[in-house]
């Protein structure tokens, strides 16, 4: 699955010198949290030394949420409705 917003090379780099924890890792945490939850974004936030990973999804009621993890610690952050 493509990660939007931070540049590919950067993520690559960011994982490969372990500054970040891989997609597969926030995607299993996802799935455990939402077993019927389907991904429709993922994007990687690169501000201020920080890394968040936001997933837009399609819950299983329907709803679509934002979810955002620590792309460097994999922790959950948190979830909102999403604007769009």
């Amino acid at each position: 699955m493509p990660i939007a917003g931070a540049d590919h090379d950067e993520v690559r780099e960011l994982h490969e010198n372990e500054d970040i924890v891989g997609l597969e890792q926030i995607l299993s945490t996802f799935h455990q949290r939402y077993p019927d939850g389907r991904v429709l974004e993922v994007e990687l936030e690169c501000e201020d030394d920080e890394h968040i990973y936001e997933l837009e999804i399609l819950g299983p009621s329907g709803e679509v949420r934002e979810l955002r993890f620590d792309a460097v610690t994999g922790d959950f952050l948190g979830e909102e409705d999403s604007d769009d």
